[in-house]
């Protein structure tokens, strides 16, 4: 059996691949080759030196660094991109809004009611809003502005 596993190109024309004459191996998604056996040799570190295991602990530790940050940095661009054309709604003491049903809510019932007042601003994204009864804080996400 013959695998292209380098996948280079064949000179001239591309010649057929016989189908395997045994059962077949399970394959992964995303690798070639056959699955990792279960039954795998445990693994043991030697150590040379009697401190030597605060050596791998640091290897180890700046590796996990690295792909960490290396993650951030390809997260943010596309976080960027996203983030584009999406800007966080503001409101203003005073102003009439309508507030999300979170809890309890079905297929058909409303998704946001009545109108209350804003009150107090917590910071850029919590408002204090009174419905005549009580006042609620909650996060700008869940109001909308009434018209």
């Amino acid at each position: 059996m013959w695998f292209n596993i380098q996948r280079q190109r064949l000179p001239g024309l591309l010649q057929p691949i016989d189908p395997p004459s045994e059962v077949f191996q399970v394959r992964g998604l995303d690798w070639w080759g056959s699955a990792p056996a279960s039954d795998a040799p445990h693994v043991e570190f030697k150590f040379t030196r009697a401190n030597d295991h605060w050596l791998h602990l640091h290897n180890f530790k700046t590796y996990t660094n690295k792909m960490a940050r290396r993650n951030v940095q390809q997260q943010q661009p596309w976080a960027k991109r996203y983030n584009q054309n999406r800007t966080d709604p503001s409101f203003h003491t005073g102003e009439l809004v309508w507030l999300k049903v979170l809890v309890g809510r079905t297929k058909l019932d409303e998704r946001y009611r009545d109108s209350y007042q804003v009150v107090n601003e917590l910071g850029p994204l919590n408002y204090t809003f009174d419905d005549g009864i009580s006042t609620a804080t909650t996060h700008v996400h869940n109001l909308l502005l009434a018209y």
